[in-house]
């Protein structure tokens, strides 16, 4: 899971954080929903289909990326298209988002202080530090959040992309 955040958001991490866990949790409950796998898989099809050109660099560089983890028929597509509805693998994944599977990485230019190691090869900065065991159990046993809900349909996904004659 990656999330982007605020300046305010990096003094809020802990609680960034227990608010995934309380919305995996609802997912558990809620149950994996088909509708929402349909909708994902559409918008990564027009997101695909209409994706802005690349210059060629870039374009390579996410081939040969993609050349990796997807056979040939897939490696411009890899990573975007989803292909078909699988609950048992969306709950296997479900399942290992868990407090004991979590590893946090925090990417910030304005916590250099906390960078107390250097990578071996490049020298780069960086820091690590434990999780109190009190922050650990509030995200474990946090609950269910009342005001987190599963969105509900998105009845303006575009399904006809075909174009009109202009009159004169």
């Amino acid at each position: 899971i990656k999330v982007d955040l605020t300046d305010d958001g990096f003094t809020h991490i802990d609680d960034i954080v227990k608010l995934i866990f309380q919305y995996i949790k609802l997912i558990r409950v809620s149950g994996i929903q088909q509708w929402i796998y349909e909708e994902q898989s559409r918008l990564s099809e027009i997101e695909f289909a209409f994706e802005d050109e690349r210059h060629a660099m870039s374009l390579v560089s996410k081939i040969a990326s993609c050349m990796r983890h997807y056979p040939m028929r897939e490696i411009l597509s890899g990573g975007i298209l989803m292909e078909e509805f699988d609950p048992e693998l969306i709950n296997f994944i479900l399942n290992m988002l868990t407090v004991e599977n979590l590893r946090i990485l925090i990417v910030d230019q304005t916590s250099y202080y906390k960078c107390n190691l250097t990578e071996e090869i490049f020298k780069t900065k960086y820091g690590c530090e434990k999780v109190s065991s009190s922050v650990i159990n509030a995200w474990k046993f946090c609950g269910l959040d009342n005001d987190l809900r599963i969105p509900e349909k998105n009845l303006f996904i575009p399904e006809n992309f075909d174009f009109h004659p202009i009159e004169n």
